[in-house]
């Protein structure tokens, strides 16, 4: 009711919540995006949210939650980008190594930019991927 008009997708903001809505139509589920501020994309910013989607996909596709949360932090010196379930969570060891979304379309995303990633990951509990770059 209140977002931007589709033409207005120029921003990082209204990208990332493009993107969940793509993923909520592919693969089932909500994902929830909470954006404070914003930036075009390019540079780190195209990083973060390619690599914020496959969070995404990787949550809808494996984690079991219902609802996927998503915040997105635009400071001037940096960008942050969470992407959390509660769903099952899971074991990085136990993650097969022909597995590269995490390891490439994530880790080396940020990587390149400079940037940095977490993920918490507990049995039963859910995933938090946190992910930050330089602006």
């Amino acid at each position: 009711l209140y977002g931007q008009a589709d033409g207005d997708a120029a921003g990082l903001a209204r990208s990332l919540e493009v993107a969940a809505s793509e993923l909520e139509e592919a693969y089932g589920g909500k994902v929830e995006v909470v954006a404070v501020g914003d930036t075009e994309v390019e540079g780190s910013a195209k990083a973060i949210l390619a690599a914020g989607r496959e969070g995404m996909l990787n949550a809808l596709k494996h984690s079991g939650a219902d609802r996927i949360d998503v915040y997105l932090e635009v400071q001037p010196q940096n960008i942050k980008l969470f992407v959390r379930d509660r769903g099952v969570g899971f074991d990085r060891i136990t993650v097969p190594a022909d597995r590269a979304g995490i390891r490439n379309s994530i880790e080396g995303r940020i990587s390149a930019v400079g940037g940095k990633v977490e993920i918490k990951s507990l049995s039963g509990e859910g995933t938090e991927l946190r992910l930050e770059v330089p602006r």
